[in-house]
């Protein structure tokens, strides 16, 4: 389980990420974190998850640049916030 502020600092830290990283749950892209009342993720897949049903330890960094195999979903430019 997180926090909204926890979301909120992941958000803040997304946007000083260079273009070839982003956030990932598990094995998939994060390409929306959600800071309002509902604090939630959305992944490439459709997938949504509340902060309380997030798991800390499912949350990496991925770059693009360092990737040496290839990768199940496809990289989007930037993650949405809203």
């Amino acid at each position: 389980m997180i926090t909204r502020q926890f979301l909120v600092a992941l958000s803040r830290m997304n946007a000083l990420l260079p273009e070839q990283m982003y956030w990932v749950y598990g094995d998939t892209e994060i390409i929306e974190i959600s800071t309002d009342i509902e604090a939630s993720i959305e992944l490439t897949s459709g997938a949504r998850f509340n902060a309380v049903n997030i798991d800390i330890e499912k949350l990496s960094l991925y770059s693009t640049a360092l990737a040496s195999s290839h990768r199940a979903t496809s990289p989007s430019k930037s993650i949405g916030v809203s």
